[in-house]
């Protein structure tokens, strides 16, 4: 598993969820979820209506177990 982030040219194009850090936005909101569209040829990251660019990624972190 990728452990240290990686350039987004790397990144899983299949629909993976993943984490991306976009550079020059809000602090608050460099690290967020993004999915690559293969139909769209873009990455779906939105928020509140602005269209932001990745530079890096890594893999969505493994859930932690529960006392199911």
């Amino acid at each position: 598993m990728v452990s240290e982030w990686q350039y987004i040219e790397t990144a899983p194009l299949a629909g993976e969820p993943v984490l991306v850090f976009c550079p020059g936005n809000d602090p608050e909101e460099r690290i967020i979820m993004g999915v690559y569209s293969l139909n769209a040829n873009l990455w779906r990251i939105h928020i509140d209506g602005q269209r932001l660019n990745p530079t890096h990624w890594l893999p969505l972190p493994t859930p932690p177990e529960t006392d199911a």
